[in-house]
């Protein structure tokens, strides 16, 4: 769809930790699923399945 409309887009481009360790090292990371350079936005795109969509909108949740 994005090169359909002739946006720019990367992949998976760069990771956010959500969540460090003891030493502080980063423990748990979120991945957005599309970078839109033009835009300057990350798009994360998910599944129907619950146990899934409940993992990520965690993730989510501890980046905001």
């Amino acid at each position: 769809m994005l090169n359909f409309y002739e946006i720019r887009w990367e992949y998976e481009p760069r990771s956010f930790p959500v969540q460090w360790d003891g030493d502080g090292r980063p423990a748990k990371l979120f991945t957005p699923d599309f970078y839109l350079p033009d835009e300057d936005t990350y798009i994360e795109i998910t599944t129907m399945n619950q146990k899934l969509v409940t993992r990520k909108n965690r993730k989510v949740r501890q980046l905001r």
